[in-house]
């Protein structure tokens, strides 16, 4: 941690900030400026200058596809690591996803957008929105859900029949609470 009464708590974690408060606490996050309190793995958060109330983030999943089974990514690639929204949360989330089938040498390219919001503890997807921008094979796919009873948003991703598909999402999260 470097700054004045900044901290790190997590595995790996970074702080660069000056606040009392401040801490990077989850595992491999980054929180840089004042007021950057890290909760989610491998986050990066950006301090706003105001505690808690606003926040801007962005984190990495990743993970693959063995067939055309629809599957979850994660921010670690393979627990079930996924942004939780607390009562009262609300998220605006843009994401930019990317697939690369090696075998047969294809790709695609999405961007994804939509709100989340955890209203007295029911979490909801308002207006997701899903653009190609490529796409070798139509039958690839990319979805924003929410899952209420876990109180997460997620993304899950559609590859190839017969072949992997390896997939890459960064996702960047504005949050009020």
């Amino acid at each position: 941690a470097i700054g004045n009464s900044s901290s790190s708590s997590g595995s790996a974690a970074t702080m660069i900030g000056y606040d009392a408060d401040s801490t990077a606490a989850a595992d491999y996050s980054v929180g840089l400026g004042a007021y950057a309190d890290t909760a989610n793995y491998g986050e990066i958060r950006f301090g706003s200058g105001n505690k808690n109330d606003y926040r801007n983030s962005m984190v990495t999943l990743r993970g693959s596809t063995a067939d055309e089974t629809s599957t979850i990514l994660y921010t670690n690639g393979v627990s079930l690591n996924e942004w939780v929204l607390g009562i009262g949360d609300a998220v605006f989330v843009k994401a930019t996803v990317f697939g690369f089938d090696e075998t047969a040498g294809e790709t695609a390219a999405y961007t994804v957008t939509g709100a989340a919001i955890n209203a007295s503890g029911t979490t909801t997807i308002s207006n997701a929105s899903t653009t190609v921008i490529h796409e070798d094979d139509a039958s690839w796919d990319v979805a924003l859900t929410a899952n209420d009873g876990t109180d997460t948003f997620r993304f899950t991703v559609t590859g190839d029949a017969s072949n992997t598909v390896k997939w890459i999402i960064k996702v960047e999260i504005l949050e009020v609470t």
